[in-house]
């Protein structure tokens, strides 16, 4: 009993001394542990951030120096730290870092929007994923398809069948009608831009979600955010 008493209070004595060195005692003690490359570069990201050169959101969650060959920095800023969270609890920062790095530099970006979705959905989501929410959007399909079918029929009684059918023939005839068949080829470039588009653009925001700790990373499952 005397003996455990002694231990606690030396190391109560070695994480005071500890804290009154900051950053230079957490340092040598990893030194100490023969973890040099982790001490090197928790202090290094901490030095660059002390002079104004903030490493990417994936480097500053996993402690590690971001050198000017990151391959991260331009698809995970420093605002993005959650994202990348996500993606890391879900693939792994090194299977991420190979993937943009085997990737050709103008699909890089999609690339790392795709993984975040999916990694998002799969928090959100753990059995499911990224499908629950094709099956949500197919279900929210079926309903109004429905909907739009009662309508027809609805208003078939009022107008008659023969005039319904004519009123269908002019709006499936008019060129001017916004229709999209879902079956034929693309034979023409898209119109619209998806360069600003986010699948979930509250997320950085987003109170409700938990952020995984730095524990976290060293490889240790996180909770789905409730």
């Amino acid at each position: 009993m005397v003996e455990k008493q002694l231990i606690n209070e030396k190391r109560k004595k070695k994480m005071k001394e500890m804290e009154d060195d900051g950053l230079e005692g957490v340092e040598r003690e990893q030194q100490r542990k023969g973890d040099y490359k982790c001490a090197r570069d928790f202090s290094s990201a901490v030095v660059e951030e002390e002079q104004g050169m903030t490493p990417c959101g994936a480097c500053k969650y996993q402690r590690r120096r971001c050198g000017s060959d990151c391959v991260m920095v331009s698809y995970f800023p420093a605002e993005s730290i959650q994202r990348f969270a996500y993606v890391h609890h879900v693939f792994g920062g090194g299977n991420v870092s190979n993937i943009l790095r085997s990737t050709s530099p103008d699909l890089r970006k999609w690339v790392a929007r795709a993984l975040a979705y999916q990694a998002e959905a799969r928090v959100r989501d753990p059995v499911h994923g990224c499908v629950g929410l094709i099956w949500e959007q197919e279900e929210t399909l079926g309903i109004l398809k429905e909907k739009l079918e009662k309508a027809k029929r609805e208003l078939a009684q009022y107008v008659g069948p023969d005039v319904m059918q004519k009123m269908i023939g002019q709006c499936s005839s008019d060129p001017h009608a916004k229709t999209v068949d879902l079956k034929a080829p693309l034979s023409a470039p898209v119109d619209f831009d998806l360069s600003s588009w986010d699948p979930f653009p509250a997320w950085e925001s987003s109170s409700s979600r938990r952020l995984p700790s730095q524990a976290d990373a060293k490889g240790k499952t996180i909770a789905p955010p409730s």
